[in-house]
């Protein structure tokens, strides 16, 4: 789990996922709607790095 270590926010959070996907095996579709409906509703502020607005 080194790779959630990450510098790059973004980056660290990807890997914690594919991590936690892999672990749990075929039930991933369950883990993946879990961190999606957390992820609903937040603001998407850009972060650090460079905006995105989509265009």
């Amino acid at each position: 789990m080194t790779a959630a270590a990450d510098p790059d926010p973004l980056r660290a959070a990807f890997d914690a996922v594919h991590a936690a996907v892999v672990t749990y095996g075929e039930d991933h579709p369950a883990l993946l709607a879990e961190v999606w409906s957390s992820c609903e509703g937040r603001d998407a502020s850009p972060g650090p790095g460079p905006a995105c607005d989509g265009a």
